[in-house]
Parts: structure tokens; sequence; C-alpha cells
């Protein structure tokens, strides 16, 4: 999962003591800041639409293995919901789509690759 691999080059790089993990969650919590990396899947996106943080903005999504999302619209209601207040100039909306080439015929390549025709 993310969250092992994330835990993982942390103890690789030797920073570990900068984060606590919560396992439960599961989430990352930044000690210096107390930012949080939040986890989540993708089962129902309604869950997590109301996903607020109680410290920084939530401005950053990124969608892991992301062709396991079946539909567009699951995707674009997940997408609109990142909704933080952006008062800081480095900090912008930012999503983030990482996965492996699965099907031709996926929602993924037409929205991201195929260039549109008229």
């Amino acid at each position: 999962s993310t969250y092992t691999d994330f835990k993982w080059a942390c103890n690789v790089l030797g920073v570990t003591h900068l984060f606590k993990f919560n396992e439960s969650l599961p989430e990352i919590t930044v000690k210096a800041t107390g930012q949080k990396i939040l986890f989540r899947g993708l089962d129902d996106e309604l869950k997590i639409t109301s996903i607020t943080v109680d410290v920084g903005s939530l401005c950053w999504a990124w969608f892991e293995e992301a062709y396991q999302i079946e539909t567009e619209d699951k995707f674009s209601t997940v997408v609109e919901s990142i909704r933080g207040s952006l008062d800081v100039p480095d900090f912008f909306k930012q999503i983030t789509v990482t996965f492996n080439p699965w099907n031709e015929r996926h929602w993924l390549k037409r929205v991201f690759f195929d260039e549109e025709t008229s």
C-alpha cells in the first residue's frame, strides 16, 4: 500500500522521527506542523467528499492505481470536493494520477491522453 511505502521510505531516509504514524486510520502527521497526509480508498467516493483538516489546507490529492476508479464521475466527485482555502501563495490545488496501462478503452485514456477531435 502507499501508506506502507511511505513509512518504508521514511525508515530508509532516517526521518521517521519527524512523523507520527496512525495505523488504524491510516494517516501520517508531520510532528512539526500538525499537517496530515491522509490515505483513503474510493470504495464509496461520497464517504471522502466531506474530509477536512484542522491544520493546513486540503489541496493535493494523489490517486495511486487510478485504473481501479471505475468511472470518470467517481473521479470528478472526489476532485470537486478538494476545497481547502489557499491563503499561502505557494499552495495550489493539484491532482496527481498514477497507474499502469490497463485497457485502451478505459476512461483514463480518453480523459488524459486522447486528443479532442472536432
